[in-house]
């Protein structure tokens, strides 16, 4: 759903006589879905509407195999859960602590730990994504 501006007639009088007046309305997508019909059925009455990592495999495995595109729309959909985690969760924060020459300087510790190992905070650097 997303909302969007439609015309709603013309002005009639004052100052925007003759121009067209604007109404907000919401839009929707209709979307059937591309999985086959018993597919459909069987997911929804297994999972309802989640769509967890071992649900999207579940389809893949009792899709048809002729239906290339769930194999692919459902590789794109993993693909972006992967990127929209590590950017929600190392990146989203780091712009807030770039300095004037576009570096990211974190504080090191060496006594905050009982082992003596180093420690990074303002940002914690060591539990970045090791992902591509």
């Amino acid at each position: 759903m997303w909302d969007a501006r439609e015309q709603d007639g013309v002005y009639k009088t004052g100052l925007k006589k003759g121009q067209p007046r604007m109404k907000k309305v919401e839009k929707y997508i209709n979307f059937d879905g591309i999985l086959s019909p018993k597919t459909r059925k069987e997911a929804r009455e297994r999972f309802g509407t989640a769509v967890s990592d071992s649900v999207l495999k579940w389809i893949i495995e009792n899709e048809h195999p002729e239906n290339w595109a769930v194999g692919q729309f459902i590789g794109y959909l993993q693909n972006f859960r992967e990127w929209h985690k590590d950017l929600s969760t190392y990146y989203d924060g780091y712009g807030k602590l770039v300095w004037a020459d576009g570096r990211i300087r974190p504080s090191f510790q060496h006594c905050s730990t009982s082992t003596g190992r180093l420690s990074c905070t303002q940002p914690n650097l060591q539990n970045v994504s090791k992902g591509e």
